[in-house]
């Protein structure tokens, strides 16, 4: 048995397609070429890779990536806070604090929440975008190629 294995893992799941050169008359060419746009196709149909984690023991709020934050400044003054952590692509991550003291507690975690989910969606158009940008450079090299 010979052909091309494909593999891609998302979210926890793996998806496995198997090309048999035999489908393609036994050429390995052609069958490598039809494993390739199977694999681009593949691509878009799934998920963007992403590394977000949706729950975790640790959280004390109920919501991963949303906590609330004390901070005591040199003056001994205090502020309580709902901080919203999400990743922001580059390797780094984004905080943002919403005051208990000014916006109250319910409405202060519901924006820390809201902030979270906003940044999550952000994430996930940019990495779809180079996802996309990623397979039209693949496609433009191999239209070069033949």
């Amino acid at each position: 048995m010979h052909g091309w294995r494909i593999y891609i893992k998302r979210r926890g799941r793996e998806f496995t397609f198997l090309v048999h050169d035999h489908q393609h008359g036994g050429d390995r060419r052609r069958s490598r070429r039809a494993a390739e746009d199977r694999y681009l196709a593949e691509l878009r149909s799934l998920p963007p890779p992403m590394r977000t984690s949706s729950s975790d023991i640790r959280s004390t709020t109920g919501v991963v990536g949303v906590s609330l934050e004390r901070r005591v400044a040199p003056t001994g003054a205090v502020t309580d806070y709902y901080r919203a952590v999400y990743p922001n692509g580059s390797g780094g991550y984004t905080k943002r604090g919403f005051s208990v003291k000014l916006l109250g507690k319910r409405v202060a975690f519901r924006l820390a929440c809201e902030a979270r989910r906003q940044g999550l969606a952000q994430l996930t158009s940019r990495v779809r975008s180079e996802l996309e940008a990623e397979i039209a450079r693949r496609t433009a090299r191999r239209k070069r190629i033949i």
